[in-house]
């Protein structure tokens, strides 16, 4: 896992551990791939390819046996929270992360 994408995740989150206020950074109805592409793009990670991240981001997904367009409850769950703009609630989303977080905060 990339620096940026560890840096990603936990910025992401910080911000939801917040209360998801609005930001220009993060949105509350897509999941991780998206708002990556808006940390980039909005953060100043010039010299990184934002689709690479995001390419990055879902090969671990598969290496995890996750599905890599939807690997936190399938495209129902996703469309229904994108829809009701709690995807940062999804409560597999955030123990996923906070498992990342862990490990980088361990190493």
């Amino acid at each position: 896992m990339s620096a940026l994408l560890r840096e990603f995740l936990a910025a992401w989150l910080e911000w939801v551990e917040s209360g998801a206020p609005e930001s220009d950074v993060f949105e509350r109805f897509v999941g991780l791939c998206s708002n990556l592409r808006w940390y980039m793009r909005n953060e100043g990670a010039s010299g990184f390819d934002d689709e690479s991240e995001v390419a990055s981001l879902r090969d671990i997904f598969k290496s995890e046996g996750l599905d890599e367009d939807y690997p936190f409850g399938g495209p129902d769950v996703y469309y229904e929270e994108a829809y009701d703009d709690t995807s940062h609630l999804n409560e597999q989303r955030l123990a996923w992360v906070r498992s990342k977080v862990g490990q980088v905060a361990e190493a």
